[in-house]
């Protein structure tokens, strides 16, 4: 992906005000096979309406 082609959605902070959460929205991406998981990811999905997730922030902006 070329990151000129992110669009930033939104900007968040977490309570803790330690992290920033950057949340881009990106043109769809073509690509061969399948998703591989690896050790940083447990699961891939293409989600069409709100979901539940790990973490709360990730939620809510979900």
């Amino acid at each position: 992906i070329i990151p000129e082609a992110l669009r930033i959605v939104t900007v968040e902070t977490t309570p803790d005000r330690r992290l920033n959460r950057i949340f881009c929205q990106s043109p769809p991406v073509e690509h061969e096979g399948t998703f591989v998981h690896d050790a940083e990811v447990s699961e891939v999905l293409v989600i069409y309406e709100p979901v539940e997730t790990a973490f709360v922030l990730h939620t809510q902006r979900v």
